[in-house]
């Protein structure tokens, strides 16, 4: 998923498991080298929602990509970058790759 923190831009995500898991969320600068990570455990039917630059310090004044790496198909995602400073825009994301291993 990209994200942008520049310019009054904020990257938030919200993540669902339908399966218990432990799901791995790495920011990527733009070439695709890892900056940062973190781990989120999740039960069944949990649900989270992430303002990213707070769990992933390394985003702030960034831009980039979020890979989200979960230990289970039952992982769902959605990414929101919004204008803090009054603008009104409002981007939404579906992640995607991989769904399931063949």
């Amino acid at each position: 998923m990209p994200y942008l923190n520049t310019g009054g831009f904020v990257t938030s995500f919200a993540l669902v498991a339908s399966a218990a898991q432990t799901v791995q969320i790495v920011a990527r600068g733009p070439d695709g080298s890892e900056r940062c990570s973190f781990m989120q455990p999740m039960s069944t039917g949990q649900h989270v929602a992430i303002l990213a630059a707070t769990e992933l310090p390394c985003m702030v004044g960034g831009e980039g990509f979020l890979d989200f790496i979960g230990q289970d198909v039952g992982l769902s995602a959605v990414g929101f970058t919004a204008a803090d400073e009054g603008l009104g825009a409002f981007t939404t994301f579906t992640p995607w790759g991989i769904l399931a291993s063949p």
